[in-house]
């Protein structure tokens, strides 16, 4: 009765306002959004489980801050005045995570990142103005140790997917298919030379491009890692082999079938 009696001294353009909000948690309501959303809820409570049984500690992520990560592919920061200060908003904490072990030698957490993306960043399916990301550092470990994480990881979350949502992963088409470690792992070289064979005449000392990687991925029927970015192709904060010059210790973890990069 109440809404009736609000709507009666409403103006088209108030109810117009109010049919946009109705919208926008229709969106919310709809079943396959709920579907969604309880496997993100079994995605988050399986990566929590994982990294605490590994011993990790989990720690809130910075939203805003003087620094935040340069090397974004591209993509635009943005920044705030606050009492004529200029802050960042994160594009990802990966300064402060490595700080935070300075104190503690296994920190992981659930990273808020807002990125602007380049217009032509929306073609590749992959990009969004917000997201989330697992940021996690460790004290003296190599890149082997990383990966060997990585893929115990995403092999735990995905098994606990499937055994805990099948109900959810039928109602939205979808076949999970289990993942099994050890991930192939292939060098940057080695990578390189198998698009170059398929076509894609792209550089060995530059980032593969996101059309390559989609290719690359969807060649692939388990996650694989590729590794060994040549010096020139990456980040700042990545380390150069002191028994390898040029080469990095670096990767990134591919999911199968054109999915592309997971970490």
């Amino acid at each position: 009765m109440r809404t009736r009696r609000l709507l009666f001294f409403m103006d088209s353009q108030d109810l117009s306002s109010l049919e946009s909000v109705r919208l926008r948690y229709r969106a919310i309501r709809h079943p396959r959004m709920k579907l969604v959303l309880k496997v993100q809820d079994q995605i988050l409570t399986s990566l929590r489980d994982f990294l605490r049984k590994m011993g990790f500690m989990e720690i809130l992520a910075p939203i805003i801050g003087p620094a935040t990560d340069p090397g974004i592919r591209g993509a635009k920061q943005v920044s705030i005045q606050y009492y004529g200060v200029s802050f960042k908003i994160m594009s990802s904490m990966i300064l402060y995570k490595q700080m935070m072990i300075s104190s503690f030698e296994k920190v992981f957490a659930l990273s808020p990142n807002i990125r602007l993306e380049l217009l032509e960043s929306a073609k590749t399916a992959r990009h969004l103005a917000e997201f989330r990301q697992v940021d996690l550092e460790m004290v003296h470990a190599s890149y082997d140790d990383a990966m060997n994480l990585a893929e115990g990881l995403l092999v735990s979350v995905v098994r606990a997917v499937r055994e805990n949502c099948c109900e959810e992963l039928k109602g939205l088409g979808r076949n999970l298919k289990e993942v099994n470690a050890p991930f192939k792992r292939l060098t940057h070289k080695r990578a390189v030379q198998l698009l170059r064979s398929n076509g894609y005449m792209i550089s060995f000392v530059e980032e593969i491009p996101w059309d390559a990687e989609v290719a690359l991925s969807a060649i692939h029927e388990q996650p694989f890692f590729v590794y060994d970015y040549p010096l020139v192709s990456r980040g700042f904060y990545d380390r150069e082999d002191p028994g390898r010059p040029g080469i990095l210790r670096d990767f990134d973890m591919l999911y199968p079938e054109g999915f592309g990069e997971e970490c």
